[in-house]
């Protein structure tokens, strides 16, 4: 199924944050010299199949599907983080060490560049149509991570005529100085994210990787890189090329899994454990939705590589987001027999006491599985483009006029077949709110923060973000307040911890502000 190659490099890559490896060739990073294209293969395959922990918990958190409530953490204040992050809390996102958001997404570019810098070297033997199939796949996750790291670090590219700090295109790992990838622009970043799809694409024609690969969804392919283009091309507003590569991904691959099929959704134990919370003792039986294990086995530890409504397989597996709970506003959006509302959500019966999740026992909380993005082992959030969202995509561009023609109702309809019990009489309408309402159903958690941010910026919806929380998060006995996060605040680039702005030299801070708190 892949090769793996052990290296040393890869261990000291990702245990030293964003120590400036991006300015050092191999030699000085201590990478050994590849000869072999397929020792490159074995390299991004070791990437590809991560566990990838932390992309988007913040966005995650701060959005407003989320709603940590204080009042259910009474056990200590170790379980206070996140609340810290539900409330865009300055000072914790400062200071986070070692294993950050920021620098899990950034602590990848250096292979991603080591990638395409090396593989078309003379010297690097091996099938001509791997090098290529690696190079683009190795672009196709450089533009990935920029894009994740981009939308919770940077403002949105539509203010300020993009000319807010971005985070550059570190695209080489030359020692030239002038290469020093410095912040640049937000838009700067996403002409780079733009170039490396189009050239992802171009070079998997060349090697004719055109067809969505139902046997290995880990590697990507034409219709991966339409998937992420269309996602990309919404967030920046660019509708018509959205409407274009969504309808390009959603030609080639439609699959949708139907909510009505129940065994399918039916939860199968696992493992019994007993925990402790608030001096309660609670047995608590682990679970997962027979879903997860389609077309793999029972203790298969990656079943989201089978679960089809992926494009491609990437997951936030924190474990704090195993059990979050929803606002209230997104609960309330679905109708009563939305099987969304039954599948994704439950009341938590059990205490879930881990370092990050308070105990929240009878409270409303998301499934371990929201979003399928669960193996037999391992819950998150599913951060690959999927095909609901290139559905939603090529509804909301008919909503604004920049699709094919046809009515939005008509995909929405289509999509809500699979949601809704069998003789359901659907009558949602084709105006944008209808389809952004839906997005919001389909796609919660995962694409809130995301859509806020361009909502805001594009069609000036005016959306302010109210949480409750501690005045002080880290005092059980502190009073509660509110917290207000405004429309194109500059809080919507989250800080930077400062110990990646320290490795990194030469970057400003993040702005912080257009937080209050009453």
């Amino acid at each position: 199924m892949k090769k793996i190659f052990v290296l040393l490099i890869t261990i000291a890559l990702f245990n030293t944050s964003c120590e400036k490896y991006l300015d050092k060739s191999p030699s000085e990073g201590g990478l050994v010299g590849f000869n072999n294209v397929d020792q490159f293969d074995g390299l991004l395959n070791d990437i590809r199949v991560t566990r990838n922990i932390f992309e988007w918990r913040f966005g995650i958190y701060g959005s407003d599907d989320c709603f940590i409530d204080p009042d259910f953490q009474t056990a200590s204040a170790s379980y206070l983080q996140p609340e810290a992050f539900n409330t865009w809390n300055q000072n914790e996102l400062r200071s986070l060490t070692s294993s950050n958001g920021f620098q899990r997404g950034w602590s990848y570019m250096y292979t991603y560049n080591y990638i395409t810098d090396k593989i078309d070297d003379p010297s690097i033997s091996g099938s001509v149509l791997l090098k290529k199939q690696v190079k683009a796949e190795a672009m196709f996750f450089r533009a990935f991570n920029f894009f994740n790291l981009a939308v919770e670090y940077c403002m949105h590219p539509g203010l300020n005529g993009g000319q807010y700090p971005g985070l550059g295109y570190k695209n080489t790992i030359s020692t030239d100085p002038s290469t020093y990838d410095d912040r640049k622009t937000v838009d700067f970043t996403f002409s780079g994210i733009i170039e490396d799809l189009t050239n992802a694409e171009q070079l998997l024609n060349e090697v004719g990787k055109s067809d969505f690969n139902i046997t290995q969804p880990w590697r990507a392919t034409v219709v991966t890189v339409q998937a992420l283009r269309a996602r990309v091309e919404l967030y920046m507003g660019n509708y018509a090329k959205a409407f274009e590569y969504a309808k390009k991904a959603y030609t080639a691959y439609s699959f949708l899994y139907d909510m009505n099929n129940a065994a399918l959704f039916t939860m199968q134990n696992r493992v019994t454990t007993t925990t402790t919370c608030n001096g309660v003792s609670t047995s608590v039986t682990s679970q997962s939705p027979v879903i997860s294990n389609v077309g793999g086995s029972a203790t298969d530890p990656n079943g989201l590589w089978n679960y089809k409504e992926n494009y491609f397989r990437y997951v936030a597996q924190l474990a704090a987001a195993a059990k979050l709970p929803p606002s209230q506003d997104l609960y309330n959006m679905y109708e009563a027999t939305d099987l969304r509302k039954k599948i994704f959500y439950d009341n938590n019966l059990n205490c879930n006491n881990s370092p990050f999740t308070p105990c929240r026992k009878d409270e409303l909380v998301s499934k371990q599985y929201m979003k399928h993005a669960l193996g037999n082992n391992r819950s998150g959030f599913a951060l690959g483009v999927s095909v609901p969202e290139v559905m939603l995509i090529m509804a909301e561009c008919r909503a604004r006029g920049k699709g094919d023609g046809e009515n939005a109702s008509i995909i929405l309809k289509a999509l809500r077949k699979t949601r809704f019990p069998v003789g359901y009489i659907d009558n949602i309408g084709s105006s944008l709110k209808d389809v952004k309402d839906e997005r919001r159903r389909e796609l919660a958690f995962v694409m809130r923060w995301y859509d806020l941010k361009r909502y805001n910026a594009l069609d000036n919806d005016n959306i302010t973000v109210t949480k409750r929380g501690r005045n002080d998060v880290y005092q059980l006995n502190s009073n509660i307040v509110t917290y207000k996060l405004a429309p194109n605040a500059p809080a919507y680039a989250l800080p930077i911890p400062e110990v990646e702005i320290i490795l990194l030299g030469t970057w400003p801070q993040n702005e912080y502000g257009g937080v209050t708190k009453q």
